[in-house]
């Protein structure tokens, strides 16, 4: 069972989803004055790898999803007073079903979705494949627009993490990519233009496991130490948790600038060694 948490700034509470409740909503408070509320799995259906995110109002939406063998492009919204999901229409670009999708808000009440997987039709029996698309979701026009899709696919084939980070200027946002086909995988930090979807590797690889589907990987960024974070959490056969974090200063290099690197300091090495 896979459970996903979600803290909202706006009303200083922790969305839990997930978990297994008889009753629909529970909420408690902790020692921070942090409330804490309990989503029941049923409501929604326990889907897999689908994007939260909020609008400004503290509006708490949620987007696609994996369940019952069958990809998800549906946006719904979660009603505190109703204790449930409603699905909220969008006008404009149709966005295909899918999960594994990366999400980040990029201004007030506008977010990025990219990428993930899944089919034009979101039955898994129609063969699902990895997808490189940008989509802009207006919050407050309810409206979807589709900036750009790859023209061809990369040579290796990835879905991004859970999440992406946009950059100060707003011309770039990062996600943490990974062949997640592959069991035993790796992810790289890539930096992709929201203009028209070029793209650069800006980090060396990191190792994780992605042959359980309840695995995941989040990236995060602190402002204070100027450091990339990339949370990787991996389930076991044993029915435990493991949960690897790793850091990255920035601003990050391309691959090309790190192999550069290396190259000139095995060169000064040499050169020191001759003189010595």
């Amino acid at each position: 069972q896979m459970n996903d948490a979600i803290y909202d700034p706006h009303t200083h509470k922790c969305y839990v989803l997930g978990a297994e409740m008889e009753e629909n909503t529970i909420s408690t408070l902790d020692t921070n004055g942090m409330s804490i509320v309990y989503l029941n799995s049923v409501d929604r259906k326990n889907l897999l790898h689908h994007n939260t995110f909020f609008s400004n109002d503290g509006e708490f939406y949620q987007f696609g999803g994996y369940y019952n063998h069958t990809y998800s492009s549906n946006i719904l919204k979660y009603s505190d007073e109703e204790q449930r999901w409603d699905s909220v229409e969008f006008s404009g670009d149709k966005i295909t079903p899918r999960f594994y999708s990366a999400v980040g808000e990029i201004y007030q009440d506008e977010v990025l979705v990219f990428g993930g997987f899944g089919n034009e039709t979101g039955r898994q029996e129609h063969v699902g494949h990895n997808l490189y698309d940008l989509y802009l979701l207006n919050l407050k026009n309810k409206t979807i627009t589709n900036l750009w899709r790859f023209k061809e696919v990369p040579d290796m084939e990835f879905i991004p993490g859970n999440n992406l980070l946009i950059s100060d200027d707003k011309r770039y946002f990062y996600a943490l990519c990974y062949a997640h086909h592959i069991p035993s995988t790796v992810g790289y930090l890539y930096r992709f233009d929201i203009m028209n979807g070029s793209y650069d590797v800006m980090s060396d690889s990191i190792k994780l496991n992605s042959e359980d589907m309840n695995s995941s990987v989040n990236l995060y960024y602190n402002k204070q130490l100027n450091e990339f974070y990339a949370v990787v959490k991996e389930f076991s056969e044993s029915n435990k948790t493991k949960i690897n974090i790793y850091s990255l200063l920035t601003p990050p290099i391309k691959e090309s600038q790190l192999g550069n690197y290396v190259y000139s300091r095995w060169i000064y090495l040499v050169f020191l060694f001759v003189v010595l």
